[in-house]
């Protein structure tokens, strides 16, 4: 007889319960699947209808070139020192036409690189009024002894004032006691006065010195390469030491840099909700302690990082603290940030519910010891460059810097002269040659030879005393200039070629009134 047990096997408790859970979290992944799915069909919807906006030259697009046609405006022509906009625009005074021919706001340009350049005094600030580069930034003396808002203007020597009395509408000429100092110094080099240029290495092609910021001015007693990092003052390491960098956060700070500070964009009503003093005093000195530049400090980071103020200059990739942006590619080793961003000066404006400002970052070098390979150097001396009075860019010498094979091949290469002959020529009347260090008019008076002339030296003659040479009549004493138009044709002398020395290049800007290429025009001479 089978035997059998009245025991029934333990019961497998929680395996209902393992069973929910397994279910739970599968919905749960399909519902975490469908967010993600969902947020970026948002997301992709909204690119896709702020893409779609109608018209080309709906915002931003049309004020993206509002802003860069002013800013171009700017750098080439500056700004009026009464203008709203000029006022509140910092480039005032450091265009390339102001440091080349000066302002005084009145008169029109004057005579080019006839000024003294940046000169030196008093300020407001305490500082060196040289030093006040940033000419939207005003500075306030809250109270003794002259007490107001002072605001600098570029050539001036002395100091407007918005309070108590306003006289930002009134020209710098108008106030009295102002002296203008022409700022349009015989030279150029990237130090104050020529604010806007920088300075390349001409070994590495790297930005030692940027436009528009000047390293030595900005947190001097910073090491190099954190002076623009953010301030704070808990950091005493002497490798970075940004507890010194107090320009960041001092009124006379802000007269020391184009860039917007971000303690600039808080509020009276920021500082009051930390219960910290307002306005910062020179100096820090209503910050004495180091509890009160921490929380200056923290209050400075959470509008950072909340998206509501401009942020510091980032750290690039040589980990150095450099500038904003990149805006020269391509030096040798490892890339570094050239450019500090400016404010322009342009208000803000509203697009698909978000505020925009234009800001710019510029970058200005001079070509002095640079070599422009698609215009410098000719093959017009027999094979080999020629050159006298300097009338255009071709007459800069390759061979002066390169081998004479490699100039001369580049040039030929460019204009396709695959073995350089000089070209005969038959002159007539209103040609213009230079020979032996003189220009020569052919007059061709009649009765003329009938032989007609081709290369070789060309006689002395002069107005009253024309001589003929073969078929033409030269006389050498004749006004030599680069007029708007006329008749004549340079040719660069009688052994050479016998092309125009500019062919190709039309200087009266409409026209010469040929069938053929424009020509270097010379005026027409009387017989």
């Amino acid at each position: 007889m089978l035997l059998t047990s009245a025991r029934r096997p333990a019961a497998r408790r929680g395996a209902l319960l393992i069973a929910v859970l397994g279910l739970l979290t599968l919905f749960a992944i399909f519902a975490l699947f469908f967010v993600f799915y969902a947020d970026g069909e948002a997301t992709q919807a909204r690119i896709a209808r702020e893409k779609e906006s109608p018209g080309e030259t709906d915002p931003p697009n049309d004020y993206a070139a509002f802003a860069f046609n002013d800013l171009l405006g700017t750098i080439l022509f500056d700004q009026f020192d009464n203008s709203p906009t000029g006022i509140l625009n910092p480039l005032r005074g450091k265009s390339l036409a102001r440091t080349l021919f000066g302002f005084d706001g009145v008169g029109g340009p004057g005579m080019p690189h006839a000024g003294f350049g940046t000169f030196h005094g008093a300020a407001p600030t305490g500082l060196d009024r040289a030093f006040w580069v940033n000419h939207v930034a005003p500075f306030t003396i809250p109270a003794g002894p002259g007490a107001g808002t002072y605001w600098s203007d570029p050539e001036w020597t002395a100091f407007r004032t918005s309070a108590p009395v306003n006289q930002l509408g009134t020209l710098p000429s108008g106030i009295a006691g102002n002296t203008y100092i022409p700022a349009h110094a015989p030279y150029t080099y990237p130090d104050l006065n020529n604010f806007i240029l920088a300075s390349l290495s001409p070994a590495t092609g790297d930005v030692l010195v940027p436009s528009l910021h000047r390293t030595w001015l900005f947190n001097p007693n910073t090491p190099l390469a954190y002076r623009l990092a953010p301030w704070n003052p808990n950091d005493v390491n002497p490798t970075t030491f940004t507890s010194a960098n107090i320009d960041w956060v001092t009124p006379e700070g802000r007269t020391k840099i184009l860039r917007p500070r971000p303690v600039d964009q808080l509020t009276s009503a920021d500082f009051a909700a930390a219960g910290l003093p307002y306005p910062i005093a020179q100096g820090l000195s209503n910050y004495p302690t180091l509890a009160n530049q921490t929380a200056l400090y923290n209050l400075i980071f959470n509008g950072i990082a909340k998206g509501l103020i401009i942020s510091y200059p980032p750290v690039d990739a040589s980990g150095a603290y450099n500038a904003d942006v990149q805006n020269l590619i391509g030096g040798v080793g490892i890339e570094k940030n050239d450019s500090i961003l400016i404010d322009i000066g342009i208000p803000p404006r509203q697009w698909n519910g978000k505020w925009i400002k234009p800001l710019a970052a510029v970058l200005v070098s001079d070509l002095d010891g640079l070599l422009n390979l698609n215009v410098h150097g000719n093959v017009r001396n027999g094979g080999n460059p020629g050159s006298y009075a300097g009338y255009g860019p071709h007459e800069v010498n390759l061979n002066a810097v390169l081998t004479s094979s490699e100039g001369n091949n580049i040039v030929r290469a460019r204009y396709g002269i695959p073995n350089w002959q000089p070209a005969p020529k038959t002159y007539v009347a209103g040609d213009v040659v230079f020979n032996a260090g003189n220009f020569y008019l052919a007059t061709n008076p009649i009765p003329q030879p009938s032989a007609p002339i081709g290369p070789g030296p060309i006689q002395g003659g002069t107005a009253a005393s024309p001589v003929l040479d073969g078929a033409v009549t030269w006389r050498t004493d004749f006004p030599l200039g680069i007029p708007r138009n006329g008749t004549g044709t340079l040719f660069m002398d009688r052994s050479g070629v016998r092309t125009p020395l500019y062919s190709g290049t039309n200087f009266d800007a409409g026209g010469n009134g040929n069938n053929g290429p424009p020509q270097f025009q010379l005026p027409s001479f009387p017989n």
